[in-house]
């Protein structure tokens, strides 16, 4: 009989040993205690309504009359607390279908007896308590509250009080070991306090509050659909869980331990991880910045931040569809650095972002203002970018069917003299600043290269001024122009095919200047601004030395006579005339 029992302790000794060891459970002494759901429930539909205490006090009035007696509390999260310290339970997240509890998306964590604590997420801490009774017909948890009065009947719902939406509520259990089961295993080390979990770019950041008399901690971890999973041993209270998975979402928790004591430990903090987000490019489009970047496959949606100038990070978009990876920033100024991060969004948790992002300087586009020919080349012409130091210019000719770089001036303008006439030309222009390079108008300006023709001469004779010029290859026609010594404009005298025109205006003794441009169609060449001078004087015949050589001089009485002489024998031809008709 001594023998049978002896064995019989030594069994429950090493069975108790094993369970202390692969499951982190708290190793202290034992209390016996055990929890009666049936009487808890008893207790609650007596005194549902009898208006003495808040929501914790009466839960912690039920669970003592059904056993719990170290777990009495005035506020719900102090009694919150005390369950998972004197490890009376597990607590879990339950998830809410048409704002309520339903019982088949939640096996396992909520029976009749346990606890309902409401976490409001405006707040942000526990506002109320009550206790389960079961689940209606329907599948729906029904619950008993206090100063919130429900008889057992009613179901746990999300409700709204001030300040608070419907949306914002998220409910937890503490799911209470069954009555057959000796727990309260008690430990006098705390357990610590998880202050912050982060999602990193290598994964999960944990901090938690250094505990009095502790030499390490444990970390663990679970997921929706495992079991506590031991990470590792540590001196340190930060723990970084280098092995999340993207789009996972994981519950982590830390035991305090000293030697061979653990302290208890509470059901976690719940965080989700998400890979970075790559960023791929950050460039000037259309006096725009757009951004994009590398799906996330697991993502619901991105949030966008941008930094101008070295200022805060601020959030500038709120994108909702997880297979959108294009961003287009139009609140842009240009000569500004626009840096921008990107993080994967959810179920309500936003991943981690490159520290680093991508970044450009915003260079509007500059608008180009006049293409025209001038002589030995295509003047083009653009407004002024801010920011912008220098442009390069482009140019397409006809048959080209991509953009050549030929130019990089820091002025607002460009002669190009690498032209033929008879050419068809398109240019375009982009800003520069730091080899960050803006946008341009694709479409450019198209123009037909017309040479300027020279003027090879201005010859004045009896008939006028003989003018002659080059020909021009493409050209279709000539205007002609000339103007007097000393006028200020240019005047067209002539709009011919050939290459030469006889001014028969000019009157002698002036001195005019003669120009001439070539067209194509509306298409006109530049022109000589000097043009070429002609003084309209014709030479005056050499005075001979020798008196002999000089014509003799007629008097004017010689003159008047030969006159008269002249008349008198019209006048007789006339009358004979007559006479003979």
């Amino acid at each position: 009989m001594t023998k049978r029992l002896l064995s019989l302790v030594l069994a429950v000794i090493l069975t108790f040993s094993i369970t202390a060891i692969l499951t982190p459970e708290a190793q202290a002494s034992s209390i016996n205690a055990f929890y009666d759901r049936q009487k808890s429930l008893n207790y609650a539909s007596k005194h549902w309504n009898d208006g003495k205490g808040l929501c914790a006090e009466f839960v912690s009035d039920c669970l003592k009359a059904g056993g719990l007696t170290e777990s009495y509390q005035t506020r719900v999260c102090n009694l919150y607390d005390a369950l998972l310290k004197n490890n009376y339970g597990t607590s879990y997240k339950l998830k809410i279908t048409n704002s309520s509890i339903k019982e088949s998306e939640n096996e396992g964590k909520l029976k009749a007896g346990d606890p309902i604590f409401y976490y409001c997420k405006v707040c942000e801490e526990f506002t109320h308590v009550s206790l389960c009774n079961g689940f209606n017909s329907d599948g729906y948890a029904v619950e008993y509250a206090h100063n919130k009065p429900k008889n057992g009947k009613s179901r746990a719902y999300t409700h709204i009080h001030s300040g608070c939406g419907r949306s914002s509520w998220t409910f937890y259990s503490i799911s209470l070991n069954d009555k057959e089961t000796v727990f309260g295993a008690k430990t006098n080390i705390e357990p610590p306090h998880i202050t912050s979990t982060i999602d990193v770019r290598n994964g999960i950041y944990l901090r938690w509050e250094e505990v009095d008399g502790a030499t390490y901690y444990r970390v663990y971890k679970k997921t929706a659909t495992s079991n506590w999973i031991f990470l590792a041993n540590t001196t340190s209270t930060v723990y970084t869980d280098t092995t999340a998975k993207n789009g996972v979402e994981y519950t982590y928790t830390v035991r305090a331990c000293k030697g061979s004591t653990f302290s208890g430990y509470y059901a976690g903090v719940e965080v989700l991880h998400l890979d970075v987000v790559k960023l791929k490019s950050a460039v000037n489009q259309n006096n725009k910045i757009v951004l994009s970047w590398e799906k996330n496959p697991q993502a619901e949606g991105y949030y966008i931040y941008r930094q101008v100038n070295n200022g805060n990070w601020i959030r500038v978009a709120n994108i909702k569809k997880g297979s959108t990876v294009q961003y287009i920033d139009s609140d842009v100024v240009s000569g500004n650095f626009y840096r921008y991060r990107i993080r994967a969004v959810k179920a309500g948790y936003a991943g981690s972002y490159d520290v680093n992002g991508k970044g450009t300087t915003c260079l509007t586009t500059p608008k180009l203002t006049s293409i025209t020919n001038v002589n030995g080349g295509i003047k083009v012409t653009w407004s002024s970018v801010k920011g912008a130091e220098e442009y390069r210019v482009y140019r397409r000719a006809s048959g080209e069917k991509s953009w050549s770089y030929i130019a990089a001036v820091k002025e607002t303008s460009f002669t190009d003299v690498n032209v033929k006439s008879a050419t068809y030309y398109r240019y375009t222009v982009r800003p520069v600043k730091q080899n960050v390079y803006g946008s341009f108008d694709s479409n450019g300006l198209l123009l037909r290269c017309v040479g300027t023709p020279e003027v090879t001469g201005a010859q004045y004779g009896e008939d006028g001024v003989n003018v002659t010029w080059t020909a021009v290859n493409g050209a279709k026609g000539y205007y002609v122009y000339h103007k007097l010594e000393g006028a200020k404009s240019w005047r067209r005298i002539s709009a011919n095919t050939k290459t030469s025109y006889l001014d028969k205006v000019p009157s002698e003794g002036s001195t005019y200047y003669y120009t001439v441009k070539a067209y194509f169609g509306n298409v006109m060449s530049s022109y000589n601004m000097d043009g070429v001078e002609c003084a309209c004087e014709i030479a005056q015949p050499e005075v001979a030395e020798d008196a002999s050589a000089m014509p003799s001089l007629v008097s004017d009485s010689d003159v008047i006579n030969e006159t008269a002489q002249n008349i008198q024998a019209a006048a007789m031809a006339i009358t004979k005339v007559i006479i003979e008709e």
